[in-house]
C-alpha cells in the first residue's frame, strides 16, 4: 500500500521529470553541449597526429563525444538537483508557476555563469 505522501511525491518527481527533459534540450540548445579541443599530450591537434590517422582521428571523436556526454550528464545532474531543491521546498502533486519560472531561471543562470567559467578558463589556456 502506497502512502499518500509517497505518491504525492512520486507525482511530484513525474511532473519535475517532464520539465527537467525540456530544460535538457534547452541546456544542449543553448550550449551547443561543448566544444572540446582536444590535442595528444604534445599539444598537437588531432588532424597532424602521425601513424595511422584515420584510426587516431575515430579515436579522439569518440573521446570527445564521451566527455561531451559525461560533462552534459554531470550539468544536468547538479543543475537538477539544486534547483529543484531551491524551488520546491514543499513537492505537491504537480509544480506551481512559480516553482516552474523558479527553475527555468535557476536553470539559465547556471547555463550563463557555466558559460562564463568556461570562457575564463579557456582564454587563460596556454595556446
Amino acid at each position: 500500500m502506497i502512502e499518500e505522501g509517497t505518491e504525492t511525491h512520486e507525482r511530484e518527481i513525474i511532473a519535475f521529470t517532464s520539465l527537467s527533459r525540456r530544460i535538457h534540450y534547452q541546456v544542449q540548445r543553448k550550449c551547443g553541449i561543448l566544444r572540446l579541443t582536444i590535442m595528444d599530450p604534445f599539444g598537437a591537434p588531432p588532424s597532424s597526429l602521425s601513424g595511422n590517422q584515420p584510426s587516431n582521428e575515430h579515436m579522439m571523436g569518440q573521446l570527445k563525444q564521451q566527455l561531451a556526454q559525461a560533462y552534459a550528464e554531470e550539468f544536468f545532474s547538479t543543475v537538477r538537483d539544486k534547483c529543484f531543491t531551491k524551488c520546491v521546498p514543499k513537492p505537491g502533486s504537480s509544480l506551481s508557476g512559480s516553482e516552474s519560472s523558479c527553475i527555468t531561471r535557476c536553470v539559465e543562470r547556471y547555463i550563463e555563469a557555466t558559460g562564463i567559467v568556461s570562457r575564463a578558463v579557456f582564454t587563460a589556456l596556454p595556446r
